[in-house]
Order: C-alpha cells, then sequence, then structure tokens
C-alpha cells in the first residue's frame, strides 16, 4: 500500500486533503531504505546516483544498510556504482 495521509487546514472552514506522506519531507524519514531511494531516484538525472549521494541525500549514517538494503531490492539496479530504477521488476 502507498503511504496515505490527510492534510487539515483551518483557514476559512476546515479543508481536508489527500497527503502522499512520501512527499512530505518530515514524515518520508520513517520509510524504509528502498522507499526513500525510489523517491529520491525519481528526481535524480537519467544516470542515477552512486551510493555516497544517496546516503548524503538521506541523511544516512550507515552506508552498509543502505548498500545492503539497495542490493536485496528488485527495484533497483547498480551499474557502475550507480544506482537507477530497474524498468520493471
Amino acid at each position: 500500500r502507498e503511504p496515505l495521509g490527510f492534510r487539515m487546514t483551518w483557514n476559512d472552514g476546515i479543508h481536508i486533503e489527500p497527503l502522499d506522506v512520501r512527499e512530505h519531507a518530515a514524515l518520508s524519514a520513517d520509510l524504509p531504505y528502498g522507499d526513500r531511494v525510489e523517491i529520491a531516484l525519481k528526481g535524480a538525472p537519467p544516470e542515477g546516483m552512486t551510493l555516497d549521494e544517496l546516503a548524503v541525500y538521506l541523511d544516512v549514517s550507515n552506508v552498509k544498510s543502505l548498500s545492503a538494503s539497495l542490493s536485496r531490492d528488485r527495484r533497483f539496479h547498480s551499474d557502475d556504482n550507480r544506482w537507477t530504477m530497474r524498468l520493471s521488476y
């Protein structure tokens, strides 16, 4: 399931709108590495990102754990130390 929340604002009455928590910086910090990397790579250049670039972008201190997660996740592919999304998985 995709992470979903609701945003409520009380400006002129109450407004409720859906919110994908993956698009919210603070809320997405609790997502698994794979989901966070998917978000990062969707905004990355076509050649992808290196493991170090991903670790810095995601503020991950345990690079070995990030590498292990990406290696197990079928959504990602590494070529010449650059991680990209697989076309199909």
